[in-house]
């Protein structure tokens, strides 16, 4: 039931009322109108009558706000502010919820393991963004639609690492981290209300380009035109053909770390991600089965870990069973030495010291490039779409469209019936 509430093009105007179980709430916008914040409140009455007051009193004192006969006080509880004619407003003091002071909390209460630990740095990226952009002594409790378009809108002239605008896309990614923030502040009652981010506009990005081989990329490249930022972007597009796959394990099977020949067959023959392969363990794989078990983060919110299944092939068998022969000890399937976990940055050194001299380098920029392998060398052998999805855990159609031109279709005979 809602009561007193006066709309101007949609948008309702002052304060009103709602009746939810017999107890009449306040509810209004601050700032005024569609941009503001939305807060609502219990009267904690049923009387009609009271309420009405409540809400007239309400009422007069925003009109004062806004021509300025109030003021209200900076991080003031305006709820409390409006009801009381901005006479109580410190009779219980809230402490100041500064965007840093926010920040660092939610932070320090993560506990540990509770995110993976490249989401957790990602998540850190984006909270010093979001500190660098809105300012640490922002209230956070007062953040408007306003001043998330604001940040937006910031974000989208900076440059990346690139030199290039930062794109839609990874202002939506942090958006996203600064909704799960909201969320920790409003179970915390820092906050109240909904993350105000209802409205808000983003860049247009383009489509990512298919996945492409190395002589379809450097085709481009030589037509000429395209600027380095174009270029890089071209190369992590590349997929390898399984005879190029086979050639770089060779190189890398000189490699002086033993871990590392492994590691990248690991990725190569089943398209798990580095971070799944460097949680791997022993256990995982089962040889009577011929199955692996991948652990993965990515896939739900609500668990820490799930689990998906993929087919060891003969050569990747051979392969794990000479490594856990001489294996240094402990569950982990890839380590340096016992038990010693190997680090998100060291794979990443190592990955680019073992593919130098083998004609890569530069060209090859991360484990990922093997993951793009995989599914695209078998869409392009025709295996079936649902089979790939379950082997490489994919949820998002935006991937898949990356490589589903491999695929073997009949559109080309189809038109030929029309064409010849």
């Amino acid at each position: 039931m809602w009561l007193a509430t006066v709309c101007y093009q949609g948008v309702k105007m002052g304060a009103w009322l709602i009746q939810e179980s017999g107890i009449f709430k306040l509810g209004f916008r601050w700032p005024p109108g569609r941009a503001g914040k939305l807060f609502k409140r219990s009267l904690k009455t049923t009387d009609e009558g009271k309420a009405k007051i409540l809400l007239g009193r309400a009422n007069a004192n925003l009109s004062d706000l806004e021509l300025g006969r109030l003021e209200l006080p900076a991080d003031a509880d305006i709820l409390t502010f409006l009801l009381t004619d901005g006479r109580k407003t410190t009779a219980k003091p809230r402490p100041i919820a500064t965007l840093a002071k926010v920040c660092e909390e939610y932070l320090a209460s993560l506990p540990q393991g509770a995110k993976a630990e490249t989401t957790l740095a990602t998540e850190q990226v984006h909270i010093r963004h979001f500190r660098s952009v809105l300012g640490d002594g922002r209230s956070f409790r007062a953040l408007t639609t306003a001043d998330l378009q604001e940040y937006v809108s910031k974000r989208s002239r900076a440059k990346g690492r690139r030199g290039e605008p930062v794109k839609g896309g990874t202002i939506e990614k942090e958006m996203g981290t600064f909704s799960a923030l909201w969320s920790w502040a409003a179970q915390r009652g820092i906050v109240e209300g909904p993350f105000p981010a209802n409205g808000l506009q983003f860049p247009k990005d383009d489509d990512k380009p298919h996945f492409q081989t190395r002589d379809e990329i450097e085709r481009q490249i030589t037509r000429g035109g395209l600027s380095p930022e174009q270029i890089a972007v071209l190369w992590e597009c590349l997929y390898l053909r399984v005879q190029e796959v086979e050639a770089i394990l060779s190189h890398v099977k000189k490699a002086a770390q033993p871990f590392l020949y492994p590691m990248f067959c690991f990725t190569a023959y089943t398209g798990a991600r580095r971070s799944e392969i460097l949680r791997s363990q022993i256990e995982d794989f089962d040889f009577d089965r011929r199955m692996v078990t991948i652990r993965e983060k990515k896939k739900s919110k609500e668990k820490k870990l799930t689990f998906r299944q993929v087919p060891i092939s003969n050569v990747l068998a051979a392969i794990m069973k000479a490594w856990f022969a001489k294996h240094p000890g402990g569950n982990l399937t890839i380590c340096e030495r016992a038990s010693e976990s190997v680090s998100p940055q060291m794979a990443h050194f190592w990955f680019q010291e073992a593919i130098k001299g083998s004609g890569w380098e530069n060209k090859m920029r991360g484990w990922h490039v093997f993951r793009h392998s995989f599914a695209s060398n078998c869409a392009s052998k025709g295996i079936d779409q649902r089979m790939i999805d379950k082997w490489m855990g994919h949820t998002t159609e935006e991937m898949r469209k990356r490589y589903q031109h491999l695929f073997p279709d009949d559109q080309h005979k189809a038109l030929a019936l029309v064409f010849g």
